[in-house]
């Protein structure tokens, strides 16, 4: 892997949560896309990025998994996947990768599609989503980031949240390094009236005094932008389809490859 301090300015692709699930379960065409736009880039990601990779795909699959096993064709699968699911459109995504694969979608091979999302589970999805990256950025030493799917009685179990009494992880001491950056960034967000992120900083406000509270779910999921943003080489762009980080990266000084994608 090359060190970030080795990598040319303007030839690092900091891959956004949005990108790395978009090269891993959209279409053929849409792969390509960013592969086309990564060619000859040095890419690369944190951990951070990927634990909510792991809970917004690889968790989603052991669910889709669940769904799977209970149905016994395409229209009672899309049914409950609609009925148990607020938000279906992840669960969707990811029967629409299985589909390119087996080609599920036109005959309901239940066994087959069974077998692609265990491996998807079983880490396969894991590989893929580290495949191509020359580094991976490690600053918050996120616990959830190495948790390993278990399982058991062919149940799987993956854990994707945290408790801040229990998790150990780097993300205070994270957070005060970058204390600067932070109040520089919310000044300017108060300043320029920015209502998207007020609650990005309306959290840090109230952890100065305490940067451990970062630490948990709440926090952590609330602050987790920025931070993915901050983790991010000066010299690099945040590639991403994600509108959060076109108020977030001018604040901070930092560069975005934003693709007008839905």
């Amino acid at each position: 892997m090359y060190e970030k301090e080795e990598m040319e300015q303007d030839e690092i692709m900091f891959l956004d949560t949005s990108i790395l699930i978009d090269r891993n379960t959209e279409t053929n065409s849409r792969k390509n896309i960013i592969n086309q736009r990564l060619l000859n880039k040095h890419a690369m990601t944190s951990t951070l990025v990927f634990r909510e990779f792991k809970e917004r795909i690889i968790h989603k699959c052991i669910a889709l998994l669940e769904i799977v096993m209970i149905c016994d064709n395409r229209a009672d699968l899309e049914t409950m996947i609609s009925q148990q699911f607020t938000n279906a459109s992840i669960l969707l995504k990811i029967m629409g990768q299985v589909d390119r694969e087996t080609g599920s979608h036109e005959i309901f091979d239940k066994e087959l599609i069974i077998e692609t999302i265990k491996g998807y589970i079983e880490g396969s999805m894991e590989k893929r989503f580290m495949r191509n990256l020359v580094c991976l950025s490690d600053e918050t030493k996120c616990e959830i980031a190495s948790e390993k799917v278990r399982c058991d009685n062919d149940c799987y179990r993956l854990i994707v949240s945290c408790n801040r009494q229990k998790v150990k992880c780097n993300l205070p001491k994270f957070v005060a390094t970058k204390q600067d950056a932070l109040n520089s960034f919310c000044a300017l967000a108060n300043r320029e009236q920015q209502t998207e992120i007020e609650k990005i900083c309306s959290v840090y406000e109230e952890i100065q005094d305490n940067y451990d509270l970062a630490k948990g779910q709440r926090n952590c999921n609330t602050l987790s932008d920025i931070i993915i943003a901050l983790e991010a080489p000066i010299n690099s762009a945040i590639y991403t389809t994600d509108r959060h980080y076109e108020v977030i990266c001018p604040l901070l000084g930092k560069s975005i490859f934003r693709e007008d994608y839905t």
